[in-house]
């Protein structure tokens, strides 16, 4: 029985390990009639460059220029870099959000425009981010996206970050399915703990 609760602690915590990845996460989802994005993470600016304070940008997705802009209308600060990572996720002009929220974050890598990332103005390396944007009465097709997960790298060694975006595709179980996951693994191990216990009387 104790080595099955030593499973469980360690299937547990490999699976929220999981969730709670270092890297800047965009999740786009058809959520009903809607098409919800949400993101999540933080950034390591080291290797990128500064290059001014902006007013807020309006949120919006450009999938031909690989192009995101998420997360409240709050001023915002502009950074460049070397990036590697596809140029486009879908053929989709421009569609702004019918709603956004959270904090700004956004990038554009376009090959006939110079890459750049933003976040909100002051942002400190490491401090974690989380916002939301929805496209109402839509869907992936609709906003143009091609379904899949697209990663954009910057930086090397420790300074080595990334954003991953993931268009339609469910990767990794939220940490409610986790939980769930768990709680039953833990019944199991209860009854069969139970069952032994029977046995043996």
């Amino acid at each position: 029985m104790r080595i099955l609760i030593m499973g469980l602690v360690l299937f547990v915590s490999l699976a929220t390990s999981q969730v709670a990845h270092a890297t800047f996460t965009v999740t786009l989802d058809q959520v009903g009639s809607n098409v919800v994005a949400n993101g999540s993470g933080s950034i390591n600016l080291t290797d990128l460059t500064f290059v001014s304070s902006l007013s807020p940008e309006t949120p919006l997705i450009l999938p031909a220029s690989s192009d995101l802009a998420i997360g409240g209308l709050f001023n915002l600060s502009f950074y460049k870099g070397i990036f590697t990572g596809p140029t486009t996720f879908g053929s989709g002009g421009i569609t702004l959000a019918t709603s956004s929220n959270g904090n700004v974050f956004g990038f554009l890598l376009d090959p006939n425009i110079e890459d750049e990332l933003t976040v909100p103005e002051g942002y400190t390396s490491g401090t974690f981010l989380f916002d939301t944007m929805s496209f109402d009465n839509t869907t992936l097709s609709g906003l143009g996206v091609t379904p899949g997960i697209y990663t954009w790298t910057w930086g090397t060694g420790a300074n080595a970050d990334s954003i991953v975006l993931d268009a339609g595709v469910s990767a990794t179980p939220e940490p409610p399915t986790v939980w769930l996951m768990a709680t039953g693994m833990l019944g199991m191990f209860g009854w069969a703990g139970y069952r032994k216990m029977r046995a043996s009387a």
